[in-house]
């Protein structure tokens, strides 16, 4: 009896020590899920209320409105550039003559203080576009970016910016860097290190682009690119526009970044430090370039050209907590 009695105790309490083990390691598949990758919410705006727009500073000639639970973005010169396009039978537009000649006659009677500082290096205007900043949060290096994305004019260009800080670390909105105002190279070429991702592309001097591309600056270096959906289906010839709601997914894992839309995968890529840059075609022109170190927090931004107003909703942004992440703080 002793003995039998010696032996189940030995048996029950090798059993509690494996469960234990097993929930200590993260053994079962959704210990493990839950331990290893988990979104932590760290901003939600839904646009409830008027001042929820107040998140966000705008960059550019342009403004921020709010419409029931919805931001919308609209650049100041935007309406005329529709309107060209439209008496130019929907064709596309010359950049220097009728393009940006008429962004720059909109913008002298809106926003005449502003004009000295659309111009590039050597006086030509190249302004007008806007980037608006969410001043509320800053990412961490694993994180994930969901939105709704809807455009309210059928030309026009967007793209998130995002873990972008300046070159030497600073918060991109602190006040010790040089001040912009939409122009892109002061995005792309300037003081900030950060990615891009370029969607609904279809600007009224270049006409429609069937892909999203990813970008990493300084340096303008195209990574990779893949099918826009959000564009794929849009047709001049409709009678009104029938423009849809896009759900937008960026998720960045260290140098791992997913883009979705509608749940459609765009590109899986891994920024390594040195990459292979392409063209808009997917083609490799360049092998191993050095594009700098591998980007993790910083700030996301919304960017859109000319020539696009559009509505944002439901933005949401998640922490990803992962167990090496668990580890270091240990």
């Amino acid at each position: 009896m002793i003995k039998r009695k010696s032996c189940r105790h030995i048996w029950v309490v090798s059993i509690l020590a494996a469960i234990s083990v097993m929930l200590t390691n993260g053994c079962s598949n959704k210990t493990k899920k839950i331990s290893c990758n988990t979104p932590i919410l760290i901003y939600e705006n839904n646009f409830a209320e008027p001042n929820s727009i107040d998140d966000w500073v705008m960059e550019g000639p342009g403004k921020i409105e709010w419409q029931h639970g919805k931001i919308i973005l609209t650049p100041n010169a935007q309406q005329d550039i529709y309107n060209l396009w439209e008496q130019c039978s929907r064709r596309k537009l010359n950049a220097k003559t009728e393009y940006y000649a008429v962004i720059e006659k909109s913008i002298r009677e809106t926003n005449p203080e502003m004009i000295q500082r659309l111009l590039d290096p050597n006086g030509i205007f190249v302004g007008g576009h806007i980037v608006c900043w969410n001043k509320k949060f800053l990412s961490e290096d694993n994180y994930i970016v969901e939105y709704d994305f809807k455009p309210l004019s059928p030309i026009g260009l967007g793209i998130i910016f995002f873990s972008a800080t300046s070159k030497d670390g600073q918060d991109v909105l602190s006040n010790c860097l040089p001040s912009r105002d939409g122009i892109f190279k002061r995005y792309t070429n300037g003081q900030i290190r950060c990615y891009h991702i370029s969607y609904w592309s279809n600007n009224a001097t270049e006409g429609k682009r069937s892909t999203c591309n990813l970008r990493k600056n300084p340096g303008f270096n195209l990574l990779a690119n893949g099918i826009d959906p959000s564009v794929k289906k849009l047709d001049y010839s409709q009678e009104p526009f029938d423009f849809k709601t896009h759900k937008i997914r960026l998720e960045k894992s260290g140098g791992r970044i997913r883009f979705t839309i509608d749940n459609q995968l765009v590109f899986d890529y891994t920024d390594n430090k040195i990459n292979d840059i392409v063209n808009d075609n997917g083609n490799v022109v360049k092998k191993q370039v050095d594009t700098g170190k591998i980007l993790g927090a910083g700030r996301i931004g919304l960017r859109q050209m000319v020539d696009l107003k559009a509505e944002y909703s439901n933005f949401r942004v998640y922490n990803i907590k992962t167990m090496q992440d668990e580890k270091t703080n240990k």
